[in-house]
């Protein structure tokens, strides 16, 4: 959203202590904070002060129009507005920032987000089928694309997803919720967008830590569906 609002890749933003209006202030996973960097380091390093920034920047309405494009929010779904719960919902920044929402998207609903980039900015809705005859439909435009893309390809040489190193074409990024009760690995090439959540659905059991394991099974399971296709 932000790219489709004027923002680019190498634009700077101040990593420091950050409050929003509505009283949130956010933490991020490291100690301490990194000053000025592009917005593209910042996704790469999964900065949650800038990635807050940014979404405030745009409001709470303007990202939930996004996440109706990209087929998150829906009639039946997961997501909880303040008309449905004025208590405990899930327009807030730490939830439309940061992934931590009530109840969470599903692998599917948030895995098909994604194919908006390598299909350049068009987006089919997901389904399981033998045949499809659906039409696409144009989001964002291709300059979008290109940013985002430039953006997830600086991702995977950081941190974890450096262990997707090999897989041709790739870009990607991981997740993580609080106190490692998720982990997400979601990325594409020109031909496939996979991704893979690792948790438990009792969410009062937790992984101890997380040294980039998710990411390492990603490899295989990319790896293998390449294979495949080739055969």
């Amino acid at each position: 959203p932000s790219l489709d609002n004027g923002k680019k890749p190498k634009d700077n933003i101040v990593d420091e202590a950050y409050t929003t209006k509505d009283g949130y202030s956010p933490k991020n996973w490291y100690k301490g904070y990194r000053g000025k960097m592009t917005i593209e380091e910042s996704l790469a390093e999964s900065v949650n002060i800038t990635t807050v920034k940014l979404a405030e920047e745009l409001g709470v309405d303007t990202i939930s129009s996004y996440l109706e494009k990209l087929g998150l929010i829906y009639e039946g779904d997961s997501f909880i507005s303040r008309e449905e719960n004025k208590n405990i919902n899930d327009e807030n920044y730490s939830a439309l920032a940061l992934g931590g929402l009530t109840y969470g998207f599903s692998p599917r609903d948030i895995i098909s987000s994604y194919t908006v980039f390598p299909q350049k900015g068009y987006f089919e809705k997901p389904a399981t089928f033998l045949e499809s005859n659906d039409t696409k439909e144009k989001l964002v435009n291709e300059d979008v694309v290109e940013g985002m893309d430039q953006m997830l390809k600086t991702a995977t040489r950081r941190n974890f997803s450096r262990y997707a190193y090999g897989i041709e074409g790739l870009r990607g990024k991981t997740g993580t919720t609080n106190d490692i009760r998720d982990l997400w690995y979601i990325g594409y090439n020109d031909r496939f967008t996979i991704g893979i959540w690792m948790g438990f659905d009792n969410q009062a059991i937790s992984f101890k830590e997380s040294k980039g394991d998710v990411v390492k099974v990603y490899r295989e399971i990319f790896n293998i569906v390449l294979d495949s296709y080739k055969e």
